[in-house]
């Protein structure tokens, strides 16, 4: 009786040491899965239309957080400096990453950052500057942003800042003000701030660093569209803006990324970033119309992740993919009437793997002012192969309320290898335009709208974005 229990037990073993073998040659395998497709999907990404145009400068302290060699790998010009005391002029477009440590250095004070700031900075036109966190630490967010608020004033520029929405303020908060910074920004591993334009990336975590900077880069319109590069274009996932007219250029929200987890970890991250532009006409009686366009830029990617299930070592790869994309723009007619939603697209329903549409001022047009935006947008630039994915799009607009609102579904064909769509990035833009009509109530600056996003992945997990925002002229806020 005791020789088979002892043979129970040492064969029970041997499973379970077996198991765990297996299991960390699978782990294995899957690293160098994925590092050969990190090689084979950034290596020299930007050598060659954007490689001289862009400098990436990363101190030393934040190099020991995030990998300046991958940058380096990606093709971007990359210089390490030991701290703000030896950053140099810069001279041309910049990304310029610190951490929140630089700026307590006990031999600088916040007016020696500031003017090390100011000077460095004084030769270009269109920078960000990139703040690590990665301990969360809230007081030296603080002094980060009260310095960053300076510069801006030197700039003489007010920064768009996300604040926490109304509906999220519990009574004790108030105390007769709104104007509370939005809990992400404190709560962020990094935050992001740009110039010409101007907004600010908060980024929850640094699960996907490369494509945490190719986004920056390109919300900050460092990276010029159209693009040529294939790859760029897969990490991108859109075609984005192809024609404009009659519009000026207001700025953008582009507040926040953000991870969503499931069996085995981090499953994917959610993008959103919304665009405004501004036009208006003049009647001959001297009655002025306001419109800005909304343009909507809703991304998702999802990774791959060992899942074990019901428990260790029932082990297994788990692909992830966006499967559901809804996004709203809530331009408040039902509660100001004089807020006008004029035009919106994608309408009614329908399937493709390239969506291309045109938004038209219709008040502009009928009164002589073309303004309009031409936006396109795929799966095929995501995913360049034949049999790809593609979406089905639906309207699910409300126009006398002034909402626009467009759910996009991904869909796969049969017996499609899912393991294709692994760190792809999926984009939908829909987009919409609105009017102030003086003639009715609420129809006076500014324009006061939401905005809603929805992201639902292929294995049930998701996550939502929500901010509000107002509209003048010549500025804009989130609130």
């Amino acid at each position: 009786m005791f020789d088979k229990y002892r043979l129970y037990v040492v064969t029970l073993l041997i499973i379970i040491i077996s198991g765990g073998l297996i299991y960390l040659s699978y782990i294995r395998n899957i690293f160098n899965m994925a590092s050969a497709s990190t090689e084979d999907i950034y290596k020299d990404l930007f050598s060659g239309e954007f490689s001289d145009k862009i400098d990436i400068y990363i101190s030393e302290r934040s190099s020991h957080v995030i990998s300046p060699d991958l940058i380096k790998y990606m093709g971007l010009n990359t210089i390490i400096f030991s701290s703000l005391k030896d950053l140099s002029i810069l001279n041309k477009p910049s990304l310029l990453i610190l951490h929140v440590d630089d700026i307590t250095d006990v031999n600088l004070k916040p007016v020696d950052i500031l003017n090390i700031l100011t000077r460095s900075m004084s030769n270009i036109n269109r920078l960000v500057i990139m703040f690590l966190n990665p301990d969360k630490n809230i007081d030296k967010a603080r002094l980060m942003f009260e310095i960053i608020l300076k510069y801006y004033g030197y700039k003489k520029v007010r920064l768009i800042t996300p604040l926490e929405p109304y509906d999220q303020l519990s009574s004790d908060k108030l105390n007769g003000t709104l104007n509370k910074i939005h809990h992400n920004f404190y709560e962020a591993m990094a935050i992001g701030f740009s110039y010409n334009p101007n907004g600010v990336i908060i980024i929850e975590d640094l699960y996907d660093m490369p494509q945490t900077i190719i986004k920056i880069l390109d919300w900050s319109r460092f990276i010029q569209k159209p693009i040529s590069e294939p790859r760029l274009l897969r990490l991108l996932g859109s075609n984005s803006i192809i024609d404009q007219k009659g519009v000026n250029y207001l700025g953008y929200i582009g507040w926040k990324t953000s991870d969503v987890s499931g069996c085995g970890g981090t499953i994917g991250t959610i993008y959103v970033k919304v665009d405004y532009f501004y036009t208006n006409v003049t009647t001959l009686t001297g009655k002025t119309y306001h419109a800005w366009f909304a343009h909507i830029e809703h991304s998702a990617k999802g990774y791959a992740t060992t899942c074990c299930w019901p428990f260790w070592p029932f082990c297994g790869t788990q692909y992830h993919y966006p499967s559901k994309f809804v996004s709203e723009t809530n331009w408040k007619t039902s509660t100001f009437p004089g807020q006008v939603l004029d035009d919106w697209n994608p309408k009614n329903v329908g399937t493709a793997q390239t969506i291309t549409f045109t938004v038209t001022w219709n008040v502009g047009l009928s009164l002589g002012r073309q303004s309009s935006l031409t936006v396109s947008y795929s799966t095929t630039t995501s995913v360049a192969m034949p049999n790809a994915p593609s979406y089905n799009w639906f309207d699910e607009s409300t126009p006398s309320s002034g909402v626009a609102r467009a759910r996009h579904e991904l869909v796969t064909p049969q017996n499609y290898d899912i393991s294709r769509l692994n760190n792809v990035l999926f984009t939908v833009e829909p987009t919409s335009v609105a009017f102030l009509d003086p003639d009715k109530p609420g129809g006076v600056m500014p324009m006061i709208l939401s905005h809603y996003f929805y992201t639902q992945f292929n294995t049930g997990e998701s996550g939502s974005i929500s901010f509000n925002v107002y509209l003048y002229d010549s500025s804009y806020g989130e609130y």
